[in-house]
């Protein structure tokens, strides 16, 4: 007699079978697996693993109720609750030990924590991770580096398209606040192209932000620059990948640390690419002026101003109150004389700003008139003579439009120049007269400066 007919036979009721083919039931006489477990009311079956009276786990399919009132210390699946699986443990770790580099979810009493990026997509030629590095750098000082695993420009492997997020908080709120911005470019043949930025971020990264392929053929994402005293609390997520190129494995491994120094080729600048904007700068507010003798003097200017995007364009509103005579100091002359609209980039050299818009008239650029208005002899002068317009201003204007060559984070200045002629001497805002014996009001004047930043 076999083993097999030995269980079959044992006891007056058969709990413990084994067919021909070797399958093992308990509780069950028609087997159609291995081992086939059966039990005929609503707490069974469940597989118990017992290594001491206070240490078990177990596979569970026990019934709405579980085995027991608890699930605590054991593994249960339990089919009356669909879906659900429970372990009980005060620890759980997907993968080996903590530590070792391999975990991949770890869970314990403070809650669950992702050890890799979180990889979903809905179509096999794009991508979407999440979790990718962290960092803290409240009060550090040098470059902010995210050193992905994203094949470089000039690498096998690359012509990804792709973005990813940056999100976090710029301590202070007058020049940061939360951040919520998210770059991207494509990267292949030997290029970074279209890389751009959206959203908002700390003035601190603005004309800052760069791609290039680091020392391990990779691309590196840089925030700021190597003098820059970061102030942040960050987070690397939301990572599309797509096009040709499209590997899992560049989503592993991502850090991002603050350096005092970086090695990037083919370093490449990414651009804002925002809704357009408008912002408006005044000129320096003045009420008179007194220029005596011929020559070219600043009438007003701006403060100097961070531009809003590349693409801005700039409209300049003109407004000068010029003095129409004068019999002070035997003077009585009026003088010839001109104005012109300068631009400084960067603190650079002062040129002149582009003649465009309603006052395309041609000639010298951003010309503004500032002769009184009776100019007319030969030698540009005329004596005083008794009329109205004794100890007048007359409003002289002009507007037109700007566009410089700038990049994202230049700063930018306006000045009003004016260049007199002939005549000793010319006043703005306040009749010449004024001083001795009249008592006129000094009109304000000088310019007022609009920034149009399209969608860009």
């Amino acid at each position: 007699m076999t083993r097999a007919k030995e269980l079959r036979e044992l006891g007056n009721t058969t709990h413990l079978h084994v067919d021909d083919n070797g399958n093992l039931g308990l509780g069950a006489t028609d087997l159609s697996y291995r081992l086939h477990l059966t039990k005929e009311d609503a707490i069974g079956p469940s597989i118990q693993f017992q290594q001491a009276s206070n240490e078990r786990t177990w596979v569970n399919l026990a019934g709405s109720t579980g085995h027991g009132t608890g699930r605590a210390d054991r593994f249960e699946i339990n089919a009356t609750e669909t879906g659900k699986v429970w372990v009980g443990s005060s620890q759980v770790i997907l993968g080996h030990s903590v530590g070792d580099g391999s975990e991949v979810l770890e869970t314990n009493s403070t809650g669950a924590r992702l050890h890799k990026p979180t990889q979903m997509w809905t179509d096999s030629g794009t991508k979407y991770y999440t979790n990718l590095c962290t960092l803290s750098a409240y009060s550090t000082t040098g470059a902010i580096e995210v050193a992905t695993n994203i094949a470089g420009h000039d690498q096998p492997g690359n012509a990804n398209m792709f973005s990813f997020r940056i999100i976090g908080y710029w301590y202070s709120n007058s020049a940061g606040g939360v951040i919520d911005m998210t770059v991207g470019c494509y990267c292949g043949e030997n290029n970074y192209y279209n890389t751009s930025v959206t959203g908002t971020y700390p003035n601190a990264w603005k004309g800052k932000i760069w791609f290039g392929t680091n020392t391990n053929g990779k691309v590196s994402l840089i925030l700021g620059d190597t003098t820059t005293i970061q102030a942040c609390e960050i987070a690397v997520t939301d990572f599309v990948q797509g096009f040709y190129g499209v590997n899992t494995s560049y989503s592993n491994g991502w850090t991002a640390s603050v350096v005092s120094s970086y090695s990037l080729t083919n370093q490449s600048t990414v651009w804002a690419r925002n809704p357009g904007g408008i912002q408006i700068i005044p000129g320096i507010n003045r009420n008179k002026l007194y220029r005596s003798g011929t020559g070219t003097f600043t009438v007003s200017n701006t403060s100097v101003f961070t531009t809003i995007g590349p693409n801005s364009q700039f409209k300049l509103d003109i407004h000068v109150n010029v003095g129409v005579s004068d019999d002070e100091a035997s003077g009585n002359i009026n003088p010839y004389a001109y104005g012109v609209i300068e631009r400084s980039i960067n603190g650079g050299a002062w040129t002149t700003a582009d003649n465009t818009g309603i006052s395309d008239q041609g000639g010298t650029s951003s010309h503004v008139e500032m002769s009184p208005p009776r100019v007319g002899t030969a030698s540009n002068g005329d004596s005083y003579m008794w009329q109205q317009d004794r100890y007048r201003t007359k409003n002289h204007s002009s507007t037109f439009i700007d566009y410089p060559s700038l990049n994202m984070g230049d700063t930018l200045q306006y000045r009003l120049r004016c260049t007199l002629t002939n005549g000793n001497h010319i006043q703005f805002g306040e009749p010449v007269g004024y001083g001795s014996d009249d008592n006129y009001m000094a009109q304000p004047y000088g310019f007022i400066v609009q920034e149009y930043t399209p969608w860009s």
